[in-house]
């Protein structure tokens, strides 16, 4: 990295999409000597069964925390967490809890089952999003 403040400017001047040169979230954690940091630590991530929210999860596991994955799917979530397993440094627990952004029941079930399964979070990644927003008739 030749220069501190902007280590990876040079990947992003021509980037090509997925597959290309720029750094993952695991790539950057391993480039700053951050693998198997943070045990003890706690995160949930939202909307971690793909994309973002997949790689973010991916590496806070990497760095030896306890992370938990929402998904509006258990079985997508449950293969989300076994492709992590298989692809992650990490020895964190990882569990899935079900959420579907778009009930505020199913919101309000997956933070019960959370607080019931830990009692602490130190980290809160909001990846997740909404087929469409909640009509004000929806709302308390």
């Amino acid at each position: 990295m030749s220069d501190l403040f902007n280590p990876y400017a040079s990947l992003y001047e021509i980037p090509k999409g997925p597959g290309d040169a720029r750094p993952t979230a695991l790539r950057v954690l391993e480039d700053n000597d951050a693998l198997g940091k943070w045990q003890g630590r706690v995160a949930l991530v939202t909307g971690s069964t793909s994309g973002i929210g997949y790689e973010t999860a991916r590496a806070l596991h990497a760095t030896g925390a306890d992370v938990y994955l929402t998904a509006r799917d258990m079985q997508k979530g449950l293969d989300a967490a076994e492709r992590i397993r298989s692809s992650s440094p990490g020895s964190g627990k990882l569990d899935v809890l079900l959420m579907d952004m778009d009930s505020l029941e199913s919101v309000k079930a997956a933070a019960h089952t959370f607080l019931s399964r830990s009692d602490k979070l130190n980290i809160l990644v909001n990846t997740a999003g909404m087929n469409s927003p909640p009509t004000s008739s929806q709302c308390p």
